[in-house]
């Protein structure tokens, strides 16, 4: 943790780690002296070290049906959950323009389709195609057209509200949801060269 054996002893959590997260920590020794069990959970502590998440085992022993105290550990689990953000991540984002990739686009339209139809409230699917994209890999190489499809995203992006949603389906292939769309959508003198 980073925090000395002479620092801790005697100290409150509050005391140790500031108001908010010593409220969180005492919380959470408040109920497992209640439930009178072993509870497990994940916090997230800002140490001197560093700021870790940590996995925490928390048991109470009892004495005479009381709870005399508690004994804890703890594993840091920093890594494992920056791993599975990344990996998520990895599932759900193209790596190239960072949009979000046909997987996460399906999972929207399927919870935008039900939430328009709870709400009555109405929606837009686009389906965009760059033209003559094969042209560009050919006469300028693959890093002109990654350059491209960087660009062309970025523009898709910042033209919707944050809202809505902007997918690389694949190759030179972009889908865009609008939700709650009003009866004009889209200004017809709108180019994605000039945004």
């Amino acid at each position: 943790t980073g925090i000395l054996l002479e620092q801790i002893m005697d100290k409150s959590p509050q005391e140790l780690l500031g108001k908010e997260m010593g409220e969180i920590v005492s919380e959470n020794y408040q109920q497992c002296v209640l439930a009178r069990k072993s509870i497990v959970y994940e916090e997230e502590l800002t140490l001197p070290s560093a700021k870790r998440i940590w996995l925490t085992t928390l048991t109470p022993i009892l004495e005479n049906d009381n709870v005399s105290h508690i004994v804890g550990s703890a594993t840091d689990i920093t890594e494992r959950k920056k791993l599975e953000i990344e990996l998520k991540k990895q599932a759900n984002y193209d790596q190239l323009t960072g949009l979000p990739n046909r997987r996460l686009f399906f999972k929207r339209l399927e919870s935008l389709i039900v939430e328009s139809s709870r709400d009555h409230t109405p929606f837009a699917l686009l389906f965009l195609d760059l033209d003559g994209f094969k042209d560009i890999n050919d006469k300028h190489g693959h890093e002109a057209g990654d350059e491209v499809l960087i660009t062309v995203g970025q523009r898709i992006q910042q033209s919707i509200r944050q809202s809505d949603t902007t997918a690389r389906m694949g190759g030179e292939e972009y889908s865009v949801l609008l939700r709650n769309i009003e009866d004009k959508i889209i200004d017809p003198q709108y180019s994605l060269t000039n945004p």
